[in-house]
């Protein structure tokens, strides 16, 4: 079955870097695309023609958690601990914690949300601890990788595990609980998982090796993890220079780097994604001099996972995305959590580079789509990923252009980048079938789905005081930024 698709504008590549193919043709048979150019001189079997819209590679996330983000809306927001530089791991994301049946509602959701803002593939970090339990037979990661693969998507379910657990009880300094025997079965479920589920659902479903955190696992874990992702030939992502606590909690336990630590471990590779690497030797605010983690980054060919939001709300960000790039860091987008709206995500990478550079000249809407296409998919080692090509997977994302938001139309990537919503979207197709047709998915109900996110965590919310240091109830901890309503004149 080969279908012809015909559009005004196709962001196409040309083997180099992406371009504008004005009134051209792409053909794809089965997951593949076979044909791109200004006409198709073959037979087809079905014919599309887009008219006015533009046709772009799906984006791709390279770091994320579904089965969490849906519960810290309207929670974690202009909330932070001062006594943990801004952080939220310590205190916030602690006590709250899905059931595996909710854990499943806030994945749906999640993907629901990236699908329909044009991320085809993602990477996902999902939590398999003690705290969640498990439902029947499968362990939330097998949980997750069903529904994704159900629902079309294209995703590296990677199940993480930790030799340690951070806690705090007095609200001062963070502490560790460790737990060895669990981080080494965790990584023997996460071998099991790869073994299983590594390219089902037709090969949409990968996997990769997820120790947790730099600071939750001790070296001897990370250094088995490296032996497991060679023997798997897969690739390792973990969490590393994601807060100051954890920047000061390494130097004091190794004398070294997070970034160090990691190279000294042999976990940093080609095949390694890093998520965050935000505090380096060199930031502002760390007092720590040097470039040297950005080399170390570069000379082991490392890639970076950036997903500014999550930094910018608590008041930091990444030194920067320009500085990285000069030193030759491969840079991928990615989401982290909520909201799961990559295209917001990248104009805000955009934003925050100009600013730590002050020049607008910094990084161009540009570099950053090429982060979110090429980068990410060099992250996953993919370079059938990220591009509109022969040979390349039809993943492919179309956006109307008549509409106020788009029009006028001088330049398809400014165009893009800066005003395309997802009201823009009418179509996503990965691995050439249609899972996003007139802005929505077939067989999901929203309104459901909102419903089942609102009662899961309105429970989340009610259990916090048992799970908090101090015994605070979710209004103690997030207070409400608006009064509520009182008949009472004041």
């Amino acid at each position: 079955m080969h279908t012809k698709i015909k559009a005004a504008h196709i962001i196409a590549f040309d083997g180099y870097q992406h371009i504008d193919l004005q009134n051209g043709e792409l053909v794809y048979s089965g997951d593949t695309i076979k044909y791109v150019g200004p006409s198709y001189p073959g037979e087809v079997d079905k014919t599309i023609d887009l008219g006015n819209k533009l046709v772009f590679p799906g984006l791709i996330s390279i770091h994320g958690h579904v089965t969490d983000a849906p519960f810290n809306k309207s929670y974690l927001e202009d909330s932070a601990s001062k006594n943990f530089f801004q952080s939220t791991l310590y205190e916030y994301l602690m006590i709250i914690w899905p059931t595996p049946e909710e854990a499943i509602v806030g994945a749906k959701a999640s993907v629901v949300e990236m699908l329909r803002n044009g991320c085809t593939t993602f990477v996902d970090m999902t939590p398999d601890y003690p705290a969640y339990g498990v439902t029947a037979d499968l362990a939330i990661p097998e949980l997750v990788a069903e529904t994704v693969g159900e629902m079309g998507a294209r995703a590296y379910i990677v199940p993480t595990y930790r030799s340690g657990i951070w806690y705090t009880d007095d609200g001062k300094k963070v502490s560790y609980k460790w737990l060895e025997d669990e981080g080494q079965s965790g990584l023997a479920k996460n071998i099991s998982f790869i073994e299983k589920y590594h390219g089902s659902f037709e090969g949409r479903i990968m996997s990769m090796i997820g120790p947790a955190q730099v600071d939750t696992c001790t070296k001897n874990l990370l250094e088995k993890s490296v032996r497991a992702a060679n023997d798997l030939n897969v690739g390792i992502t973990i969490h590393a220079a994601q807060s100051i606590n954890e920047f000061h909690t390494i130097i004091q336990r190794y004398g070294m780097t997070p970034i160090h630590f990691l190279e000294s471990v042999g976990i940093l590779s080609s095949k390694t994604i890093v998520a965050h690497a935000v505090f380096l030797s060199g930031h502002s605010m760390l007092g720590y001099p040097g470039d040297d983690d950005l080399q170390l980054l570069s000379d082991s060919g490392a890639s970076v996972a950036h997903s500014p939001r999550v930094f910018c709300e608590k008041g930091s960000l990444m030194e920067s995305f320009a500085k990285y790039k000069k030193y030759g860091i491969n840079i991928g987008m990615a989401t982290d959590t909520v909201p799961l709206n990559i295209l917001d995500e990248m104009r805000l990478a955009n934003v925050c580079c100009k600013l730590a550079e002050r020049s607008t000249y910094a990084c161009t809407a540009r570099d950053i789509f090429d982060a979110a296409t090429l980068g990410s998919a060099k992250a996953l080692g993919r370079e059938d990923l990220g591009r509109i090509a022969a040979g390349a997977k039809a993943d492919l994302v179309v956006v109307n252009l008549d509409t106020l938001r788009m029009s006028p139309v001088r330049d398809v990537m400014k165009s893009l980048f800066y005003h395309a919503t997802a009201k823009d979207i009418e179509m996503v197709i990965i691995n050439g079938k249609v899972i996003v047709k007139d802005g929505k998915m077939e067989n999901i109900d929203e309104a459901l789905l909102s419903k089942q996110l609102q009662t899961a965590t309105e429970r989340m919310w009610g259990n916090m005081s048992k799970l908090d240091w101090a015994g605070r109830d979710v209004d103690e901890i997030a207070p409400h930024l608006l009064k509520k309503w009182s008949n009472e004149i004041k």
